[in-house]
C-alpha cells in the first residue's frame, strides 16, 4: 500500500469537497489533493498529466459515463462518484459525503489494486455470432443484402437481430418502413451510463428484431468507443445471430477531440469489422466493381488484421 494517495477532485463547489480538501492536509489521512476542478474534461486532463490514485467526483447528471471511465482507467485513475444518482459501469458510487467514507473507499481501492496484480479475470465467453455486411466505394446493396441475409437467418433458427450500423447512410428504418426514431444513438446513451441499451428500442420486423440507426447522419458523434463496444457486446449476449449493415469507409479517420475524449467516424465500422466472426463482401456485378472489390479486401486486410 502507497504512503499517500494522489487525488484530484472534481465538483461545482460542493460541501464535501471543501471538507475533503481541508481533511487532507491533516497527516492522518495520508492524502494529497493535486488539483480541485470543475469538470469531467479538466479533471481527465489532469489524470493523464499527472496520473492521480483516483478523481472523487460530484454526481453530476450527464457528467460521467463508461468512456470517461475508460479514459481515466488508462491513466491508472479510479472513478469514485460522491452523491446519489447512476454511476457508469466501472466508478464507485459513494452516498455519503464525510470524508472518513471517501478515504475508506479509497483505501478499499487501493487493497484491491494490490490483489489485482495476483488475479487473473477470464474473459466471458459469447454466445452469439456477429456477421458483418459491407463493401468499399461504390459498392451497391448493402443495405438490401444486410435485410435478405437476416430474414434468410431467421427462418432456421431464433434470436436474429438486424442492426443499422451505417453511420454515413443509415437506411434500414426507412426500407423497412418501421417508422422508429429512436435507435443505436438511444442504445449507446443508455450503454454509456450502465442501463439496458435496449429497453423500448428493439422493433419487430417479421421474424427478425431490428435495431434501427441514426435518425440523422450527424448524430455520429455520439458513437463513442466505449459505449458502442458494450452495446455490440451485449447484442452478443441477448441474440444467436447479429447481422450489422456497415457503412463504407474504414480507414483510421483522424480523432476530433472534445475535453480530450476522441470522436472518429468510421470508429462502427471498425469495431464490428474488428470482432465479426463473418465478413459479408459486397460488390458491384460489373468490371469495375469487381476492380473496387478486389481494392476493399486488400484494405479490410490492411486495416482490420485478423
Amino acid at each position: 500500500m502507497v504512503d499517500r494517495l494522489d487525488l484530484v477532485t472534481c465538483s461545482l463547489g460542493a460541501e464535501w469537497e471543501s471538507q475533503l480538501v481541508q481533511a487532507a492536509a491533516h497527516p492522518a489521512f495520508a492524502l494529497d489533493v493535486l488539483a480541485r476542478c470543475g469538470d469531467p474534461g479538466e479533471a481527465l486532463g489532469i489524470a493523464m498529466r499527472d496520473r492521480p490514485f483516483a478523481v472523487v467526483a460530484e454526481a453530476v447528471a450527464g457528467w460521467w459515463d463508461r468512456d470517461i471511465v475508460a479514459r481515466l482507467a488508462e491513466c491508472g485513475t479510479a472513478l469514485v462518484v460522491v452523491g446519489a444518482g447512476q454511476v457508469p459501469p466501472g466508478a464507485v458510487a459513494l452516498d455519503r459525503t464525510d470524508p472518513d467514507a471517501v478515504v475508506t473507499v479509497l483505501l478499499g481501492l487501493d487493497a484491491r489494486v494490490e490483489d489485482a496484480t495476483t488475479t487473473s479475470n477470464p474473459v466471458p465467453a459469447r454466445s452469439g455470432e456477429l456477421v458483418a455486411v459491407w463493401g468499399g466505394a461504390g459498392s451497391p446493396g448493402r443495405t438490401t443484402s444486410a435485410v435478405h441475409l437476416a430474414a434468410a437467418r431467421a427462418r432456421s433458427s431464433e434470436g436474429v437481430l438486424l442492426v443499422d450500423c451505417d453511420v454515413w447512410a443509415p437506411s434500414i428504418s426507412q426500407r423497412l418502413d418501421l417508422g422508429a426514431d429512436r435507435g443505436l444513438v438511444h442504445a449507446v446513451r443508455a450503454a454509456a451510463l450502465g442501463a439496458d441499451p435496449f429497453d423500448g428500442l428493439i422493433v419487430r420486423c417479421g421474424r427478425v428484431d431490428v435495431l434501427p440507426g441514426l435518425a440523422r447522419p450527424e448524430l455520429w458523434p455520439e458513437m463513442v468507443e466505449h459505449a458502442f463496444d458494450a452495446v455490440l457486446s451485449a447484442t452478443l449476449d441477448r441474440w444467436t445471430s447479429v447481422v450489422a449493415d456497415l457503412a463504407a469507409p474504414i480507414e483510421e479517420d483522424e480523432g476530433l477531440s472534445f475535453d480530450h475524449v476522441p470522436y472518429r467516424r468510421n470508429l462502427v465500422t471498425r469495431a464490428v469489422l474488428r470482432r465479426a466472426d463473418r465478413v459479408v463482401l459486397v460488390v458491384a456485378g460489373d468490371p469495375i466493381g469487381v476492380r473496387r472489390g478486389l481494392h476493399a479486401f486488400d484494405a479490410l486486410r490492411t486495416e482490420i488484421p485478423s
